[in-house]
């Protein structure tokens, strides 16, 4: 993932170190244009509230363990995260129900199980698919269909990277405590943080 938040960061400094050059020209010349200054301070301003909004994604991966944060304020992080990573392979995310009772999750804890839960099953998919994503206070299921073949973008060649495989997975949950419901027909993957009531 480090990758993929990099790119983000660096996108608008990148942008924001060339409109700065340019708007320092623009002041040079004896008479500026205050019409275009303007413009490229308001340029400025949109590139740097997209570099702050990269750099707030990294606290997905705070806190000293048990530190917890609302689950449906730390999962649309995890979701922009996975969500480059599958359409890297031509797979779609589908907009996730999100509970808006209240979900407290420990972290990083959650950021590690979600990502994991999501590139495991991204590894498993070898044809483009919808990832339907739902959450509910205490748990996130997960099921996915084929993409019809129709407009299906070909997948990008991406870096080769570790297979996240079923034991590796449940591993991760074990340690976290949690609990994983592999699939059993259409009902999908089920990631659990706490019993029902709990």
């Amino acid at each position: 993932m480090w990758p993929l938040q990099q790119h983000d960061i660096l996108g608008p400094l990148s942008a924001m170190r060339l409109s700065l050059a340019i708007l320092q020209r623009r002041t040079a010349v004896p008479v500026p244009d205050g019409a275009a200054l303007g413009r490229k301070v308001a340029e400025l301003g949109v590139q740097m509230d997209e570099m702050l909004a990269a750099l707030a994604g990294l606290r997905c991966w705070d806190g000293s363990p048990g530190d917890s944060a609302e689950a449906a304020r730390a999962l649309p992080v995890c979701l922009v995260l996975a969500g480059h990573a599958l359409s890297l392979r031509g797979h779609r995310l589908e907009a996730p129900a999100v509970s808006s009772e209240p979900d407290p999750v420990r972290m990083p804890d959650f950021t590690y199980a979600v990502l994991g839960l999501l590139l495991h099953v991204t590894d498993l998919r070898t044809t483009a698919q919808v990832f339907h994503l739902v959450h509910q206070p205490g748990q996130l299921r997960l099921w996915t269909e084929p993409l019809p073949p129709r407009g299906v973008p070909a997948p990008l060649p991406v870096p080769p990277r570790p297979r996240l495989d079923a034991q590796a997975l449940q591993w991760l949950v074990d340690d976290l405590g949690w609990a994983l419901t592999l699939p059993d027909g259409p009902s999908g993957w089920r990631l659990c943080w706490r019993p029902p009531g709990g």
